[in-house]
């Protein structure tokens, strides 16, 4: 049990240090530079470790101004 919670405890502090670092948007802003839909960019966002369905979701819904159904539905497919 130790060993879990100590695993838990490192990865939200580098989950910390890679959300101040700001590599969340050097990420999107890389995959915003390719020329595809936003589905598919919702799709590979949700696939990133990093982002997952608590940056895909947002990011689909206020980024690419997709319907909350829609970018649930391409998240967890990613």
């Amino acid at each position: 049990m130790k060993k879990i919670l100590a695993i838990l405890l490192i990865l939200l502090v580098f989950s910390n240090f890679v959300y101040a670092m700001g590599l969340k948007d050097k990420i999107k802003n890389k995959i915003d530079s390719y020329n595809v839909s936003p589905e598919a960019k919702t799709f590979f966002i949700a696939m990133i470790p990093i982002f997952e369905l608590r940056g895909a979701i947002p990011i689909a819904v206020r980024g690419y101004h997709l319907p909350y159904w829609k970018a649930f539905i391409v998240s967890v497919s990613g």
